[in-house]
């Protein structure tokens, strides 16, 4: 028999390692499909008193979209509604668009943002003007483009107010598009559910949580018990920081699944998904360069070892290993796309979407270190700035107190 090199063993411990991981996923992936729930499929437990809720929406230059959306808000049945749309600095019409909502609508109102003040990111400034003067127990946080079925707020509020929860994250559903960008929303999406570990967020000794832009619903107690949207004011990622201050305030925090009642065209393409993801990627990172570096080999690693590994290096039982890797990924992205109602064939193809998230990575962290700042909503803002004042942590990881 063969002896196996020094050589041989440096290269195969790592991609054995790589391996290893995609032999857990699967059990990963079968506790988010069956722990969490679908909240359209859930009897509706009417509670004794509708408690009244306000949207929070900021729009910058949203005029394509919001006419639309905003359809679908104001179709809501919910019998205790606000809903509050916000023009931040908006340059192609949004604005009258704003306006002539609000006077269409008697439950709508309409807010300008005209400069944005320092200390402050756009969009949660805009919610915080939102939040300043809604009137509603419940705030709903929302983008402009996100579609609502009627009865989503009234199923929403029954779920919460039934469980005693503070917040109610919905996971949307996402319009379908091109083969290609179909894989890497694949990717991100199963690797954000999964890291984000959706069934332990109800679990208040375990780290997980969760927030989405389409759907954080929140009680306003518990909002203000974190310091209000001023909390999140140079966070990029306030959605996910919302859900992270809640969860560690000791918040009730639930996340259900958005199918046919939350629904929001991500992105067009993949130009569109880069420039988009520019401020989100780099924020994993702490908007640092040598993290992203650590990222991208370990991304690297994680989606080629499993094929590497099914070749004839030599060590005994990585080719084995790796065929069962291969075999867990398929599951794995089988059952995600079955669980979120995506195109199977590209969910089966997630590992190259996964190179392509390694790309848009990459290239948004050259970009912003060598410009020195973020853009976001048509302002730059200072890396040392955003990385001395982001709460933002990493999935599965406690903050330091």
């Amino acid at each position: 028999r063969a002896r196996v090199s020094v050589g041989q063993w440096m290269l195969g411990l790592p991609l054995a390692a790589a391996c290893a991981i995609w032999l857990v996923l699967p059990w990963m992936a079968w506790k988010t499909v069956r722990l969490v729930p679908r909240l359209a499929r859930r009897p509706i437990v009417r509670p004794e008193r509708w408690p009244s809720v306000s949207i929070l929406v900021p729009a910058r230059d949203e005029a394509a979209t919001l006419p639309a959306a905003q359809r679908t808000r104001r179709a809501l049945d919910y019998p205790e509604l606000e809903i509050i749309l916000v023009d931040d600095r908006s340059t192609d019409g949004t604005a009258s668009l704003v306006d002539r909502m609000a006077l269409e609508d008697a439950r709508t109102t309409a807010v300008h943002v005209e400069v944005l003040p320092p200390g402050w990111l756009g969009k949660p400034h805009a919610l915080a003007r939102a939040a300043e003067i809604a009137s509603g127990e419940w705030l709903l946080f929302t983008d402009a483009d996100v579609h609502f079925a009627p009865e989503t707020l009234r199923r929403a509020v029954a779920w919460a107010e039934a469980g005693s929860y503070d917040s109610i994250v919905a996971m949307p559903d996402l319009a379908e598009t091109g083969p290609l960008l179909e894989c890497v929303i694949a990717a991100f999406g199963t690797g954000f559910t999964i890291s984000s570990r959706l069934w332990a967020v109800e679990d208040p000794d375990s780290s997980a949580s969760i927030g989405v832009g389409a759907f954080n619903l929140v009680r306003r107690e518990a909002l203000q018990r974190i310091g209000g949207v001023e909390a999140l004011a140079m966070d990029v990622a306030d959605d996910l920081v919302l859900g992270q201050l809640l969860k560690e305030s000791g918040a009730r925090c639930g996340v259900v699944s958005g199918q046919d009642l939350v629904r929001v065209a991500w992105y067009s393409d993949l130009r569109a998904m880069t420039l988009g993801l520019e401020k989100n990627t780099f924020a994993m990172a702490n908007f640092r360069l040598h993290r992203v570096v650590l990222m991208v080999v370990f991304a690297l690693l994680a989606y080629v070892g499993p094929l590497v590994a099914c070749l004839p290096l030599g060590v005994p039982g990585l080719r084995e290993l790796g065929a069962l890797a291969v075999l867990s990924i398929l599951v794995t992205g089988g059952a995600m796309s079955i669980w979120a109602q995506r195109p199977l064939l590209p969910s089966l193809c997630w590992p190259l979407g996964g190179l392509a998230m390694v790309w848009i990575v990459t290239r948004t962290a050259v970009v912003c270190t060598r410009r020195g700042t973020v853009s976001w909503r048509g302002t730059e803002h200072s890396l040392d700035e955003l990385r001395s004042r982001m709460r933002m942590r990493l999935p599965g990881v406690r903050r330091s107190r």
